[in-house]
């Protein structure tokens, strides 16, 4: 699994289209999709993964996180007051109208 994760952090291009990819930039990112890569797993083989593999999987996704330089910082959570709310709620309404 780390092996193909590699992969697409490697990958700038789509091979088939030769559109620029949107690259892992956290490493958040990486851990979400081995999240639904394990739901899946589970799904199609109808038992969990063993521990050995699971502990490979995120021994791999380490690595790959340090050796691809993701970002491993949360993102900050801005707080919204319902001053700021009013002007865009205006527009919501004023385009719903049209």
């Amino acid at each position: 699994m780390h092996r193909f994760l590699n992969w697409c952090c490697k990958l700038e291009y789509n091979p088939d289209t030769g559109r620029r990819l949107k690259c892992y930039k956290k490493a958040s990112a990486l851990n979400a999709d081995w999240k639904y890569f394990r739901i899946y797993y589970t799904w199609v083989t109808k038992h969990e993964m063993s521990e050995e593999m699971r502990e490979a999987v995120h021994t791999g996704m380490r690595y790959l996180v340090d050796k691809h330089s993701l970002d491993k910082q949360p993102r900050e959570n801005v707080s919204v007051y319902i001053e700021d709310m009013v002007p865009f709620n205006k527009t919501i309404l004023q385009i719903r109208e049209k």
